[in-house]
């Protein structure tokens, strides 16, 4: 499913929420590839987040701040989306509205009565995003919203305030009608616009004369090559084939490798005879691995695949360059034939 429209689809059918620290926000449920269903997914502002990292990087211990920021999140990619819908998991701003207050320290607890005089009990520590529900349960039925108060199981409503912590855990748990905030995945919707320029067909020659237009003359730059697959077993097969082609021993060694280049000129050769070799091949030409090509230098980002004849040029801000090269999915990723693929 195409990102134009997934957006329009968030545009037109979801209500956003606004929040002063992480923007606007949109709640969905998507179906991945392979048919995978997740039935709670925030799409945020990856501009908003990336704000709040680099301050963050700034006031507190980096190695910590990147661990948060790029181990404890559940993230998925626009290119992994097959479907989108709406979320039955999220409850409607309308109705989150009239839940007044703070009920005790770190918890908010509510009821819900349907339209039928069922009652639900909702709580949470922290997020509204989403809630468990029944299977036979929707927020659109809900007549009445009943705050900082639970449901017993004879239908009777009660303040959490007029009871010890220790009865309402146990009056709840003989209800087991307790709905907590859900789990989510987290997907960062980033605005191209000035920050990023994406070149559809960029042909070598072009990859080039950019490289050679950007980078500093007495800079340092990171040359990073890295294999359609993780090809381990590409030698083994090139076996099959005489080998593999003479010449591409010494880089076949140094893929997936940071190569520093401390000169511009030194940078530019590199890159060249990364781009000259386009793809491994087997001796014979019956076996090829492609690869990406990545030039970094400051907040100068270069992506280029020499096999598809595509790239770009990013320039990245603060803490996109402690992440570069793994931050971005590139846009050809699905266009990469297969595996060591036979010609």
């Amino acid at each position: 499913m195409k990102k134009d429209e997934i957006m329009d689809f968030l545009s037109e059918n979801i209500e956003p929420i606004e929040d002063e620290i992480y923007g606007k926000s949109y709640r969905a449920a998507v179906t991945l590839d392979g048919g995978i269903f997740l039935p709670c997914v925030v799409f945020s502002s990856a501009e908003k987040l990336i704000d709040l990292a680099e301050k963050r990087l700034k006031d507190s211990e980096p190695r910590q701040m990147l661990e948060l920021f790029l181990l404890k999140r559940n993230t998925i990619d626009f290119s992994s989306i097959e479907k989108i819908e709406k979320s039955r998991n999220a409850i409607p701003l309308e109705t989150l509205r009239k839940v007044r207050g703070e009920t005790l320290p770190s918890f908010t607890g509510f009821v819900l009565k349907m339209r039928d005089g069922k009652l639900f009990n909702f709580g949470t520590h922290f997020s509204t995003c989403f809630f468990e529900v029944p299977e036979d349960f929707d927020f659109c039925d809900v007549q009445e919203v009943i705050s900082n108060s639970f449901a017993d199981e004879h239908g009777e409503i009660h303040e959490y305030r007029k009871f010890r912590l220790s009865e309402v855990a146990e009056i709840l748990k003989k209800n087991k009608a307790l709905f907590f905030d859900g789990l989510f995945y987290l997907l960062c919707v980033r605005k191209f616009g000035d920050k990023m320029k994406t070149i559809t067909k960029l042909s070598a020659r072009d990859f080039m004369e950019t490289l050679d237009s950007v980078l500093p003359e007495n800079k340092n730059a990171t040359v990073y090559l890295l294999t359609w697959e993780d090809g381990d077993g590409f030698l083994d097969l090139c076996t099959d084939d005489g080998g593999i082609k003479c010449g591409q021993e010494d880089l076949f060694s140094q893929k997936e490798l940071l190569r520093r280049c401390c000169e511009k000129s030194e940078s530019l050769r590199f890159a060249q005879k990364l781009v000259n070799l386009g793809c491994f091949e087997s001796a014979n030409g019956a076996y090829r691995l492609g690869f990406d090509i990545f030039v970094v230098s400051g907040f100068d980002y270069f992506a280029f695949c020499p096999v598809l004849d595509r790239g770009y040029y990013a320039k990245l801000n603060f803490f996109e360059r402690f992440i570069c090269f793994f931050h971005y999915k590139e846009p050809w990723d699905k266009e990469k034939f297969g595996y060591w693929e036979r010609r």
